[in-house]
This record gives C-alpha cells, structure tokens and sequence, in this order.
C-alpha cells in the first residue's frame, strides 16, 4: 500500500467517465435527477481539450469529485473559464484531505479562471485560504425569511424603484426568452455577457418545497426591470423569495457568495453565463 493509491489526484478530459463521477456525487450529494442530467449535458459540450472534473481516488474508488463546467473565454485575457460546481468528499478525507485536493485543484488549474456561485461557508473558507476573491457582486433579498420580522422588502423596493424609471422612460414591458446553451467560438459574447437574467431555484423552508426567484443583473446601467411582470413570475413559479444580484464595484451592499480565482486582480466579476446557474432566462428589452 503505498500513499499514491490512498491519494491520486486526477483532471478528467474523457467525457466517458462524467456517468461514474455523477454517480459517486448523486449517491452522496443531495440534488435532484434533473440538476445531475443538466449537468451532465452541460459538461458533454465542453471542448475536448477542456478538463470536465478532478478527482481524488483512494485505492481505486473516487473519495472527492468536483465538476467543472466550461464558461468560455474571459473578453479581455482570452484565458479559459472554470466554473467549480457540485462536490463531495467522503468523511475520511475531509479536512486537511480536502485542502490537499483544492491545493491539487488550483495548481492543475493555474492556467485558468475560476469561477464559484454557490460556494457553502466551509468551501469558500478553504478556497479563499488558496487564493480565490469575492467578485464585485452584491445581493439584496425580498419575500419569506426565517428570521424576524419573517419577511424581507429591500428586494421589492428596488423593484418599484425600477418600475417608475421604466414608466417614465415610456420603455415597452420586458420581454422573457430562454437563453440557449450556445458557446459560440468558445467566447461569451459581450452583448449577453452585460444582460439580466433570472432563474428558478428550488429550496426547502420550515419542510415545505419552495423555489426562490433569482435575477442576475450583469450590467453597469441602472436596474430596469417591470415590477408586476417578477410578481407574476414569483406566483407561477411557486417563489415566495426573491434575490437580486448585481454590480456593486464599491462593495457598499451586502456581498454575494460569488468568488473567482484569476492572476489578473482587474477581474471583478465574472458573468455567470454558462456556468452551474446555466438555467438562466434572460430580461431583455
């Protein structure tokens, strides 16, 4: 027995190999069938030359598996972009194992920009640990909460906000597409790149099955978005909570979880296009 089979680090290329690794995270990850499938159709349209995951094997079992889903190229640099997504680590190697792995992870990687938007506290305490930032991005929240006074209004006042602007301007209502997968010449796009988009999370809160209405405001323009046409979004989707992400290069708001990983530190925030927050409808004019 020697310490390479209790701990090999790997980067996946052979898209042949994303069944076994979902397998190992949906037996142990809570998430449902459907978010693993999209994965899975998301990392199968990755370019070949593109790592789709890292794994930790321990005497030949997967022990940790991260997915990595390809968000195309940063505008300025070119550099690929990484998005880090759905992980797990078996108990035994938890702690200073899955430091080692993201010290592998990072190092493999340096060639890239990395990207996560839904890092859980003890994640984004041992990414940041390797270098990742919090992106220029803050949240404000509206609808149900747990905590008192149980319901939060700052989202929904900067609806109201944008609603006044939108009547005074004499816009035309927003318009909802579905916003396709198309990573077209592996580059995003600059005029989707600065859009809003929203989409549709499911959660639990107090046992009942919800889903929270997220919209992603990538754009330095004032937020314009029409108020009663979110209302009726919160209403078929079943979203009694509301989140707005947005631009916020002063850090004057509550931070988002939002962190990236980059050599270039003019990099405030990367768009979430392409990324695990694939499902994204877009606002547009």
């Amino acid at each position: 027995m020697t310490k390479k089979d209790a701990n090999h680090f790997e980067l996946i290329y052979d898209k042949s190999k994303i069944d076994e690794i979902i397998d190992f995270l949906s037996a142990n990850h809570k998430a449902t069938l459907q978010h693993y499938n999209r994965l899975s159709l998301q990392l199968k349209l990755s370019p070949e030359n593109i790592p789709v995951a890292a794994i930790n094997r321990s005497f030949g079992k997967i022990s940790i598996a991260l997915l990595l889903i390809y968000q195309g190229k940063e505008t300025n640099s070119k550099k690929d972009i990484l998005n880090l997504t759905t992980w797990y680590a078996v108990p035994e190697k938890r702690g200073i194992g899955v430091f080692s792995f993201v010290k592998k992870l990072t190092g493999s990687l340096s060639n890239y920009i990395l990207t996560d938007y839904t890092p859980n506290p003890a994640a984004k305490r041992i990414f940041k640990s390797v270098g990742f930032a919090n992106m220029k991005i803050s949240i404000v929240k509206g609808g149900l909460s747990k905590k008192f006074p149980f319901f939060l209004a700052e989202a929904f006042k900067w609806l109201a906000a944008s609603n006044k602007t939108l009547k005074t301007k004499k816009m035309s209502h927003q318009s909802i597409r579905l916003l396709n997968i198309d990573i077209e010449n592996s580059i995003i796009s600059e005029n989707k790149k600065n859009s809003t988009f929203f989409s549709i999370h499911p959660k639990r809160f107090i046992g009942i099955p919800v889903n929270i209405l997220n919209i992603y405001h990538m754009s330095n323009q004032k937020l314009c978005i029409n108020f009663i046409k979110i209302i009726k979004l919160m209403f078929k989707h079943k979203a009694p909570m509301l989140l707005i992400y947005f631009i916020d290069l002063q850090s004057k708001c509550h931070e988002a979880e939002w962190i990236v990983l980059s050599d270039d530190k003019k990099i405030e925030y990367i768009s979430p296009m392409y990324s695990e927050l694939e499902a994204l409808h877009l606002l547009n004019n």
